[in-house]
């Protein structure tokens, strides 16, 4: 997996006009069946975003990005976009791969759980009763 994480601070007073983009924005990645960014916002700065775009490879990432950046719709979200976001805080954008391990794609492999063990109850008859003394 592919992962491409985008940072960025939003002016205050556009924050409704930024969240407006990003749903017209997630409609028109479904018409090009793409999944849809997640968004999260910081705690410590409400206007802070982090967006993240999941892709099964960098080839692929590069492949929709090249189908969409010739949609002219995306591209004047794409404008709208730039202006709501604060000029004095740059975007940061990092790309990321998914680390396997021991050739998996996660340290904890997914594995069914083992039948569970059937006992047959102990037979009653020979048991002494709460609180007796085996043997008296």
């Amino acid at each position: 997996m592919y992962v491409k994480l985008c940072r960025y601070r939003v002016q205050p007073a556009l924050r409704d006009r930024y969240l407006a983009i990003q749903e017209q924005a997630a409609r028109i990645y479904q018409l090009y069946e793409l999944e849809p960014a997640t968004h999260f916002q910081s705690r410590q700065d409400p206007n802070t975003w982090v967006e993240i775009h999941r892709f099964a490879t960098a080839d692929a990432c590069r492949a929709a990005t090249d189908r969409l950046n010739r949609d002219p719709k995306i591209l004047a979200l794409w404008q709208a976009f730039q202006a709501t976001l604060d000029p004095g805080v740059p975007p940061e954008i990092e790309e990321f791969d998914q680390h396997a391990w021991n050739g998996h794609a996660s340290p904890v492999e997914a594995r069914p759980a083992p039948a569970a063990e059937v006992r047959p109850a102990l037979p009653t008859e020979n048991r002494p009763a709460p609180g007796e003394v085996e043997g008296t």
